[in-house]
Order: structure tokens, then C-alpha cells, then sequence
């Protein structure tokens, strides 16, 4: 499987209308770009209207994820304080993926945790880092008022970074305990960093908006799988180009892309729950699918550096 090539470059294909069409518009932006330059006044008043259109729709219509991200203030990791979740609205869209490639390229940067694992039914997270002396790993069921209660006995306890993998539909505990979980980031003065792994279904938009109504102070990240897309393209996913929650979300975070790797190798962080900078160096399997996989992991530290600054901590 050919790997993408690093995701700074990455630009999607096509933007689409108001009706969640494709369309091309590199010809009409052409010619708009041609008709700022002409001398012709008489031209320049004839397709006024048609050039304002395109300019306007590339500004507001127009889907790039990456657009914005110069202006974006990135968040500095700091060393304690952070509660970060990594979710999605259905098994399978790559949580486990995301959330142990965080860890580990947080890791590289000194960065030290509390992991929690909260997935009942997929433990991938927490095996992969329970023998690591520099990190701490608990299971707790924050779906139960017991599992939720540790949690945030936990965060009293100090001013901690921590990273939960988070189950399935993700709604459940905060339809539950989202009041209490608000109350206690204000109180112990932690900041609430989700990341959100997206399909192209409309169903994870929903989802998403739905968690975005329980949690509005939330750092929210939107992450594209493109895994998870019929072409694997960013423009696969025009339910959430088109979506009304879409703007507010990027107003406040950035979306992600996660790109497709060398899932024969991928895999194995289920198998063997190791991380996958060792599968990288593992000599049992091929150089061609170690290299991918290196390549991969380049890739999500691009992505993951969009929206924090992880800095070098020394210990």
C-alpha cells in the first residue's frame, strides 16, 4: 500500500457547493486571477459578480484543513494540568491508533504521563505502555460514577498530564457525569484537550456536535482517518466540509488527518502491545514495511505538532 506523502502537502481534490457536491474550481480561479491583471475595466465590471463568487466561496466554502494553521496559537505541553482525550463515535475509526502514536511521539519530547485506559472491549492502550517505568497506566470505566470518581480523584492528587483512550461513544459519560467532569477542570484548574476520530460518515459529525453541546469549553481536534474514507482522501469526508458545527470547531482547534500506513505492520499494536516506533525496528518484519511505518510516524508528529508545542523537557 502506497504510503501518502507528508501531510503538510496534502491538499484536498476538490471543494464542494452548498449541496455537498464536487466541484473544480482551479479553472475559475484561474480566470479570476486573469481578470484582476486585464486592463479591460469593461471586463473587469461584466464578470465583477462571477469573480466575487469564487473569491467568496474559496474563503468561506472552499474545504482545506490546513487553512488557518499560521494564525493558529498553538498550545505549549505543559508539564501538568491536562486532561486529554482521544475518542470517536464507533469501534474501529483508529482511537488506539491515535492515541498510543501521541503518547509515544510525547514521549521522544520527555513529556511523562498517566495513562488511562477506559476501553473495556479493545485494550490496546494500556497493555502497550504498562511495563514503561516512565509513565503510570490505570483502567478505570468512566461510563460508572466509580470509574469516574478515581479519575478525578486522580486529578487532585496533582497537577498531572493525563491521556485517556476512551471507549466507543464517547457521549456516554458525559451524558452521565459531564456536569461533575466540567466542575472539576474548573476547580482544579485543568484544561480538557480531545481528540476526535472521524470516518466519513455524517454519524461522527453528529456525534461530534453532540459532545460539542455536553462540553463547549473542550479543546476539540477533529482527526480525519483517511483509513476509514472510501478513496482515502481528505475530500471524502464532505459531511463534515459542509457541517454547521464545522466553523466553530476550527474556530477554537484544527482537524487532523490521519494518514493510511502499512496496515499489515499497524496491526500488530494489537497484537503484540508494543509501541510503534519498536515495530519500526523490529528486524522480524520487511524494510519496506518498517520504512513505511517510520514514515507514518513522521507524519502524525507533523500533525499532532499543529496544535501543541511539545517543546524538550529534561529530567
Amino acid at each position: 500500500m502506497k504510503l501518502r506523502p507528508p501531510l503538510r502537502n496534502v491538499k484536498p481534490k476538490a471543494t464542494y457547493d452548498g449541496f455537498g457536491n464536487p466541484i473544480d474550481l482551479s479553472l475559475a480561479e484561474n480566470a479570476t486571477a486573469d481578470a484582476a491583471s486585464s486592463d479591460s475595466e469593461g471586463d473587469d465590471d461584466l464578470f465583477a459578480a462571477f469573480d466575487h463568487y469564487v473569491a467568496d466561496f474559496k474563503r468561506n466554502k472552499g474545504y482545506d484543513p490546513y487553512f488557518g494553521d499560521a494564525e493558529f496559537d498553538r498550545e505549549a505541553l505543559a508539564t501538568g494540568g491536562r486532561l486529554i482525550m482521544v475518542s470517536g463515535f464507533k469501534g474501529g475509526v483508529g482511537k488506539s491508533t491515535e492515541c498510543a502514536s501521541f503518547i509515544e511521539i510525547a514521549m521522544e519530547f520527555g513529556h511523562r504521563f498517566i495513562v488511562i485506559e477506559s476501553d473495556r472491549r479493545n485494550k490496546d492502550v494500556g497493555p502497550t505502555f504498562k511495563n514503561m517505568a516512565e509513565l503510570r497506566v490505570i483502567a478505570l470505566d468512566l461510563a460508572l460514577q466509580e470509574g469516574m470518581e478515581n479519575l478525578l480523584k486522580i486529578m487532585a492528587a496533582g497537577q498531572y498530564l493525563i491521556v485517556v483512550n476512551t471507549p466507543a461513544g464517547m457521549t456516554q459519560p458525559f451524558d452521565e457525569h459531564g456536569g461533575v467532569l466540567k466542575e472539576a477542570l474548573k476547580i482544579l484548574g485543568y484544561e480538557l484537550t480531545v481528540f476526535f476520530l472521524m470516518n466519513s460518515q455524517k454519524q461522527s459529525v453528529d456525534e461530534l456536535s453532540d459532545f460539542r453541546r455536553m462540553m463547549p469549553d473542550a479543546r476539540v481536534h477533529p482527526v480525519l482517518n483517511l483509513k476509514e474514507a472510501a478513496r482515502n482522501e481528505i475530500a471524502d469526508f464532505k459531511d463534515w466540509a459542509n457541517s454547521d458545527i464545522r466553523s466553530e470547531i476550527e474556530a477554537q482547534g484544527r482537524t487532523l488527518v490521519m494518514p493510511v500506513g502499512p496496515m499489515a505492520l499497524m496491526n500488530r499494536l494489537e497484537q503484540d502491545k508494543v509501541p510503534f516506533g519498536t515495530l519500526a525496528q523490529d528486524p522480524r518484519f520487511g524494510l519496506f514495511d518498517r520504512h513505511q511505518l517510520q514514515e507514518w510516524r513522521k507524519s502524525m508528529r507533523a500533525e499532532f505538532e499543529r496544535v501543541f508545542k511539545f517543546g524538550r523537557i529534561s529530567r
